[in-house]
């Protein structure tokens, strides 16, 4: 199953909702969504993002940036993730080489510096690289890991439902997110109400 089989409006308006507060949930400041394109050979960023409104300006340089470039398996932190199905952290993406980390020039421009990326699986197969940002140097932290990759199971569970389309209205997709995740949830419907 790949992201473009997935997405559905309701699918894009959930993974919005989720990447919103889960960036906020760890003081983040900007988070991005990289997909395989459809040939599923390069890595490309979604329109979907989020980030920081007092620095919105700035961010979405950088997102529009970002959208006019893909990457190969392996290049980026996007790539590397997409490979490895594994989160990365990178304390201070504004020191790595360009080789390491393809866009450290803009990413110094407006400020980023911490970031963590993890895959959305499903059926073992990368549909989505997450990527967070901090405009701080942080640490590796195993408690922010842990949050933010339990957020991953939405891969899962996404792969449980037959038709994306039904994916706020399916019952048990609500339970099983809320008994996978042990942490507090907040489930917000697509009018932005709190379920």
């Amino acid at each position: 199953m790949t992201y473009a089989q997935l997405k559905s409006q309701k699918f894009d308006k959930l993974l919005e909702e989720l990447i919103h507060k889960a960036c906020l949930s760890i003081d983040g400041d900007y988070v991005e969504v990289w997909i395989p394109d459809n040939n599923g050979t390069r890595m490309e960023c979604s329109p979907i993002w989020y980030g920081r409104p007092e620095i919105q300006e700035l961010l979405t340089k950088f997102h529009s940036y970002s959208e006019e470039i893909t990457f190969p398996p392996s290049v980026d932190m996007a790539g590397r993730i997409w490979i490895s199905q594994q989160p990365e952290w990178e304390k201070d993406i504004s020191s790595l080489p360009e080789t390491i980390y393809v866009r450290a020039k803009k990413a110094t421009e407006v400020g980023l510096q911490t970031a963590l990326g993890f895959p959305i699986l499903v059926n073992n197969i990368v549909v989505a690289v997450i990527i967070f940002y901090i405009r701080e140097i942080r640490q590796y932290d195993q408690n922010i890991v842990d949050l933010i990759f339990s957020f991953s199971n939405l891969g899962a569970l996404v792969s449980n439902i037959s038709s994306p389309m039904r994916l706020l209205d399916n019952q048990d997709y609500f339970r099983l997110m809320i008994e996978s995740n042990s942490d507090a949830v907040t489930i917000i419907d697509i009018g932005g109400n709190i379920l």
